[in-house]
This record gives C-alpha cells, sequence and structure tokens, in this order.
C-alpha cells in the first residue's frame, strides 16, 4: 500500500510540475544531469520510522527534503511540498 501511495503521490507530483515548468523545458536543473533519467529506490524495510522526500527539486539533499520548497514557494507562489511516508 505504501509503495502504491507514493507512487501515486510521485506520478502527481510530475504532471503537477510538467504543467508548471513546461515553458522553461527542464524541471531537474541540476541532480544527476549525466543519467539518461534520475532513478532513487529505496527498501521500506530500510526506512526509518518515517521518511520525507523532495518533490519540488530545488532540495540539496535530494532525493531527500531539505526544505527547500518553503523558498520555492515563497519566490514563486507556488504551493509545493514534500512526499511523507511513515511506517503503520
Amino acid at each position: 500500500m505504501v509503495g502504491a501511495v507514493a507512487v501515486a503521490s510521485g506520478a502527481l507530483g510530475y504532471v503537477v510540475a510538467m504543467k508548471r515548468f513546461s515553458s522553461s523545458g527542464l524541471i531537474n536543473k541540476v541532480h544527476q544531469k549525466t543519467k539518461a533519467k534520475v532513478v532513487d529506490s529505496f527498501k521500506t524495510s530500510e526506512m526509518g520510522q518515517k521518511s520525507v522526500f523532495c518533490r519540488c527539486w530545488q532540495s540539496k539533499k535530494f532525493p531527500m527534503c531539505d526544505g527547500a520548497h518553503n523558498e520555492h514557494n515563497k519566490a514563486t507562489g507556488d504551493n509545493v511540498a514534500p512526499l511523507i511516508i511513515e511506517k503503520d
């Protein structure tokens, strides 16, 4: 269930970001630019009780959130926030 929620949230974040940034072409401006695709995977058994993942592509700790979306939101009027996964 957690995996399905993560996939759905990631897909929704992608669609929203594509609409928001489609005029500039790139969403990811700095992370892993030598790779054809940026893919990060995690095993839920290796995660702590709570994990916070970046969805704004601004985090210096990507794929983990460092709160960079707060400054981005203030500067742009956007409302992007992280994906938070907590174990039951």
